[in-house]
């Protein structure tokens, strides 16, 4: 999951992703449908197809979207 980050950017805000550890909070993905998610979410056996078709989002752009208020 973190090398799939590296050299990539923030779909929706275009902020660099950086080096992501373990003790950090993790960014989460956009699918082609534009729904975000965290990893959590996802189901093991689906990650390969999602490495494929989803994007990358920052975690402050994740707690933005999926942030109920």
């Amino acid at each position: 999951m973190v090398k799939w980050y590296e050299g990539k950017s923030c779909t929706c805000c275009g902020r660099p992703l950086g080096e992501i550890s373990r003790m950090q909070r993790h960014p989460g993905l956009m699918s082609p449908e534009l729904r975000i998610f965290e990893w959590r979410d996802l189901q093991p056996e689906k990650i390969p197809r999602v490495l494929e078709t989803h994007q990358p989002v920052c975690w402050h752009c994740l707690v933005a979207e999926t942030h109920t208020w």
